[in-house]
């Protein structure tokens, strides 16, 4: 069984954290048994977070969301 305390939470956002985000995302992340965050800012989700926590994919993304309405759409 794996140990959530050494899995590293990789955190997505489409700009730079200010500190209140930051502090928002180890809240979460601590939460969920994580200790340590990676950061990569990628702007092609536009904006909101995706957080990787082991298997488990927490996408509060823009894009995501966009891709959702989208195939609603055409469905």
């Amino acid at each position: 069984m794996t140990n959530k305390h050494n899995i590293t939470a990789n955190v997505i956002l489409a700009r730079e954290p200010d500190k209140e985000t930051e502090s928002m995302i180890e809240k979460f992340t601590e939460a969920h048994g994580c200790k340590k965050i990676q950061y990569e800012i990628d702007p092609s989700i536009i904006g909101g977070i995706i957080i990787y926590i082991g298997d488990t994919v927490y996408d509060g993304s823009v894009r995501s969301r966009l891709d959702k309405i989208k195939n609603d759409v055409t469905a």
